[in-house]
């Protein structure tokens, strides 16, 4: 009795594991691969749920709970994909993923990466022969799309810092009521950009952040550069560290110790001129502390100053005083005064 009970949980074990195998359960037609697809949903919903929002290995869901409760609605029919093709939403929200930093987002936070490999095999299988017959792979991506999306309108709304007491919105809970609201404004209009648009702050402050990144986005470079230390320790290292640095991101021809100091002032000049600082042609304390900040630590700035408008209230009092404390200023403002 124990040998068959062992015997049992092995292939109930097999068979569990099988179905979360992305290279198992081919399609044999269209119309079988959205059936297929909505009992497999099902299924990997139901694991998630059991196992603290983990699907397989690579993929992990946030909200399981909210996400099987919006398929349900559909019979766990695919919400962004018909027939081994993308809807155009589907295509809308992936692109919108791909392109998160454009709002103060991060691509990494919604699957890019698992999307866009998902994505990249369908491609390259165009002739649908195996890749675009998979039901697991259709499957695992929907589920990361719509978690995708949960999550994009939970950071569109409210912002990726957490909460606090000085937080002054009232709506610091998103119930699955809203969630749902925003799934059928999204699937009766068609328009994304409509729907993000609607849940993002009012304030005029939020909106010229927005509208320059994409000329940040244009220039930035990710590459890691040498740390240059403080200035009056070591002038040896730090003269070798500056010279480094500067040589990296093509300020300066060379990084040798020979380079005088003409050319050496005149590299400052030029990174301080593209900085936007004061141009002197000095290493002084805010030169080096603007080398040694990189585009990725400026972005996650301007992300961080787009949460904080987030976090304030829909409607502003009739009267406040707004502090800018990077620019030294502060503002009373009454009613459009």
């Amino acid at each position: 009795l124990s040998f068959t009970c062992m015997l049992f949980l092995f292939v109930f074990i097999a068979c569990k594991n099988k179905s979360k195998n992305p290279e198992d359960n081919i399609a044999g037609s269209p119309k079988e691969l959205e059936q297929k697809a909505a009992d497999l949903i099902r299924i990997f919903l139901d694991d998630a749920i059991s196992d603290e929002g983990k699907v397989d290995d690579s993929t992990f869901l946030s909200q399981p709970h909210l996400i099987k409760m919006l398929y349900e609605k559909n019979k766990f029919i695919p919400l962004w994909s018909l027939k081994g093709e993308w809807r155009p939403l589907g295509d809308s929200l992936y692109n919108f993923i791909v392109h998160a930093q454009l709002c103060g987002l991060f691509p990494e936070d919604y699957h890019v990466k698992a999307l866009t490999d998902i994505r990249t095999r369908f491609f390259n299988d165009s002739n649908a022969k195996a890749g675009r017959k998979n039901v697991s792979l259709w499957s695992r991506a929907e589920l990361m799309l719509t978690d995708a999306f949960v999550e994009i309108v939970k950071d569109v709304k409210q912002g990726r810092l957490p909460q606090d007491s000085i937080t002054l919105r009232k709506d610091s809970i998103l119930d699955n009521k809203f969630y749902q609201q925003q799934f059928d404004a999204l699937q009766q209009s068609g328009l994304l950009a409509q729907v993000i648009k609607s849940l993002e702050p009012k304030q005029r402050g939020y909106y010229l952040l927005k509208a320059g990144i994409q000329k940040f986005l244009d220039s930035a470079d990710y590459r890691s550069f040498t740390f240059v230390p403080a200035p009056g320790k070591d002038p040896v290292q730090f003269r070798k560290s500056l010279l480094q640095r500067l040589f990296q991101s093509g300020f300066i021809a060379s990084d040798s110790l020979q380079v005088d100091s003409l050319q050496l002032a005149g590299a400052i000049r030029k990174f301080q001129q593209k900085s936007g600082i004061t141009v002197d042609g000095k290493a002084g304390e805010g030169t080096v502390r603007m080398l040694n900040t990189s585009d990725g630590e400026k972005f996650i700035r301007i992300a961080i100053s787009m949460d904080k408008y987030k976090m304030l209230p829909e409607k502003m009092p009739a009267k406040y005083i707004w502090v800018n404390l990077p620019g030294y200023n502060l503002q009373l403002l009454d009613g459009d005064s």
